[in-house]
């Protein structure tokens, strides 16, 4: 297992679209951030402003395009196997892959958050510490919310995974994973308050977290169950693959 992730990281690490996307997520970051005093925040402030579901759901849509082409390439040129080390299954091999793509998905989703984190640490006076969210959470309750957003990296990054091995085609790959991410995104910034149907999407739910309607262990929840659903529907696919 660690020499295949050590070979997904190699070409992670190679791989230009990831940088294509980090830049256009910083761009989109700045779009973000015009016109206002942003960069006039304490350190604390500047993390919990630039960590709000609307302002993920936007990263996440540029990561699960990303993930179309990375996960589902091989499988689209029928070169998989290739990148399989003597020894290890396909699911091991898949498993590396989606590894190193929610080690990826991290990268995009944090980089700009920490860069602006500390600047405006730095720069305006230290880390501050004021309350979090519409009603003013302690501080120390804002690691809960850091978790909740890390799991929904893992659920959107499953749900590239998914695609991609069902699929085969990188543009259907693209097309589920960012039709997925996108309605979630569009239903964050529409405002909605909470109701039964839409509390197992891990957006909405995030973005219920940030706003007080419901509990931060709660969209915890619904993002590592759609992670480990979905993971797992990916390793049984390719699974079948192998015993067919």
């Amino acid at each position: 297992m660690g020499r295949l992730l050590r070979a997904e990281m190699y070409r992670l690490v190679h791989e230009r679209q990831f940088l294509f996307a980090l830049l256009v997520i910083l761009g989109l970051y700045q779009f973000m951030y015009m016109g206002g005093s942003y960069y006039a925040l304490q350190g604390f402030d500047a993390l919990t402003r630039s960590m709000v579901a609307v302002r993920l759901g936007c990263v996440l849509l540029v990561a699960a395009m990303f993930g179309g082409s990375y996960l589902a390439e091989d499988f689209e040129t029928r070169t998989f196997q290739s990148h399989v080390v003597d020894g290890a299954t396909r699911g091991q091999a898949l498993l590396a892959r989606l590894l190193v793509f929610y080690v990826a998905g991290l990268l995009l989703v944090l980089a700009f958050p920490l860069v602006y984190t500390l600047y405006c640490t730095l720069a305006n006076g230290g880390w501050g510490g004021g309350g979090w969210g519409a009603q003013g959470g302690d501080p120390l309750s804002f690691l809960a919310y850091v978790a909740a957003a890390l799991a929904v990296v893992a659920a959107c990054a499953s749900v590239s995974g998914l695609a991609a091995v069902l699929s085969k085609s990188v543009r259907t790959t693209v097309a589920c994973a960012g039709g997925v991410v996108a309605a979630q995104w569009l239903l964050t910034m529409s405002g909605l308050e909470v109701t039964a149907p839409l509390l197992w999407l891990p957006l909405p739910a995030l973005d219920w977290a940030n706003s007080g309607q419901l509990p931060t262990v709660c969209a915890l929840v619904v993002s590592v169950a759609w992670a480990c659903v979905l993971t797992t529907a990916a390793l049984l696919v390719v699974r079948c693959g192998d015993l067919a």
